[in-house]
């Protein structure tokens, strides 16, 4: 077993079709918060796992979708005490198998340019560059930030 599979023993991964904890949770992983409405959309069209530790605190959340045999995570996120715990491996893992099983046999991903820590992460598990989205990402008072596009191959 290897250390980050140790430390993401004490958390359990589950499907989570509640859009108000959903809401919640991305607003303690991001500055901006997606509303309770906009999960109940996506939960319409979109699987979603969270993070649960020993004591059902929430840690993180996973929003994939698919289209024929493409996949795409929506949004990733993990709460800032709980990063670099395995967390977002655990949920990356569970999402892939997920949409594996369905059939798809591609990932996509959209990434602020600006996010080394999320690049890196993705970078280490298999994701490439494949393109640039300007302006993607808005942000509070300050100028709005490219996306990076990433890819992986599912079942390789």
């Amino acid at each position: 077993m290897t250390r980050t599979d140790a430390r993401a023993s004490r958390f359990a991964v589950s499907q989570c079709r509640d859009p108000a904890l959903l809401s919640a949770l991305h607003a303690r992983c991001f500055e901006t918060r997606w509303s309770i409405d906009a999960f109940a959309d996506m939960l319409e069209a979109a699987t979603v796992f969270a993070a649960l530790n020993e004591t059902t605190e929430s840690l993180g959340y996973i929003v994939l979708r698919t289209a024929a045999d493409e996949a795409e995570i929506i949004s990733l996120g993990v709460v800032p005490a709980a990063r670099r715990s395995g967390v977002a491996t655990a949920l990356l893992k569970c999402g892939v198998r997920h949409v594996g099983a369905g059939g798809a046999t591609s990932l996509f991903l959209e990434v602020a340019e600006d996010n080394i820590a999320a690049r890196a992460f993705y970078e280490s598990r298999q994701f490439a560059r494949i393109g640039r989205r300007d302006a993607y990402y808005s942000r509070l008072g300050a100028v709005a930030v490219d996306a990076i596009v990433m890819r992986r191959a599912i079942g390789v």
